[in-house]
């Protein structure tokens, strides 16, 4: 399993969200270091993920039964796109929920959200920057390529789900993306648990005493601790 030891050693940006879930649920937490683009483009990210995930599935007796997947931005997203390649190939392992956090989930970039993002101020990042991102892991793709299901999951046959939260904020230009996934999640059969957050731009859960994101984690464990017990 290849790693990007640099991202292992000193990213310690997720440390107080993954104490938060551990300290909440009782579970371990167990963080991917996954290569990063421009210098490791696509498929390298994913490629780490899945590695990883299945080595905990099949390796159970290390860190324990795997229960949740999730994570935040593009965390989300490459959870997202482990979960369907665990649910193809690991059948009979079954999670028991998913907590997603302000993922993109259409490499296009053309959701209403998004495009609105080029003419207004939003914070933390816009259509350009997501455009920026998505050329370094993806480069030179076409639209069509984009909206592979491979590529973004809002275009994946969805079939046989766990149970899934997702949490994003009215102010981050990926809400469409948050939208359109759980309600395509609930159409297709499957708990989806969709938590929008007045105000919110992206990244908010992980900044320190605001309140929005102090809500919104209780939630997300809240929601991890209640399937546990099914």
């Amino acid at each position: 399993m290849k790693t990007d030891t640099r991202r292992l050693n000193s990213d310690y940006s997720q440390d107080r969200s993954l104490q938060m879930f551990a300290n909440g649920t009782g579970l371990t937490a167990v963080s991917v270091g996954y290569r990063l683009a421009p210098e490791n483009p696509y498929p390298a990210a994913i490629n780490d993920c899945i590695d990883v995930g299945e080595y905990l599935v099949g390796n159970p007796s290390e860190y324990g039964t795997v229960r949740f997947l999730g994570g935040e931005s593009a965390g989300a997203y490459l959870a997202l796109l482990t979960s369907f390649h665990l649910l193809r190939t690991r059948p009979s392992h079954k999670i028991s929920g998913l907590v997603l956090r302000y993922g993109e989930y259409d490499l296009a970039v053309g959701l209403p959200a998004i495009v609105a993002s080029s003419s207004t101020k939003a914070l933390m990042i816009d259509r350009n920057a997501m455009e920026r991102f998505n050329r370094a892991y993806l480069p030179r793709p076409s639209l069509e390529e984009r909206r592979n299901p491979s590529l973004s999951p809002l275009y994946e046959d969805l079939t046989a789900l766990a149970a899934a939260l997702f949490v994003c904020g009215t102010a981050d230009p990926l809400l469409d993306d948050t939208l359109l996934m759980g309600m395509k999640w609930s159409i297709a059969g499957g708990e989806s648990i969709v938590k929008v957050y007045p105000g919110a731009a992206h990244g908010f859960t992980v900044i320190p005493g605001l309140p929005v994101a102090e809500e919104a984690n209780a939630v997300s464990v809240q929601f991890m601790r209640e399937k546990l017990d099914v």
